[in-house]
């Protein structure tokens, strides 16, 4: 199985929130955000716990495409 570049889910990412009207948001803030829901909904959850599943969002090195949207929070 072919993992599809990081570059392409980042674009599709933005396509599908522009699509339903969310504000920009970065998959990397998504990341940071899922272990701080994960760690104060669960605080018996280990932290490799919390680790684990940010790695399932995917990481892009920084690019025109990813860079954080103008006032957006970086």
């Amino acid at each position: 199985m072919t993992l599809p570049r990081s570059v392409n889910v980042t674009r599709r990412f933005i396509e599908l929130y522009e699509e339903i009207g969310l504000p920009p948001v970065r998959l990397h803030d998504l990341r940071h955000g899922e272990a701080d829901l994960a760690i104060s909904l669960l605080p018996e959850a280990d932290l490799a716990i919390a680790e684990a599943a940010a790695r399932l969002v995917p990481c892009a090195r920084a690019t025109p495409e990813n860079r954080s949207p103008a006032g957006a929070r970086a």
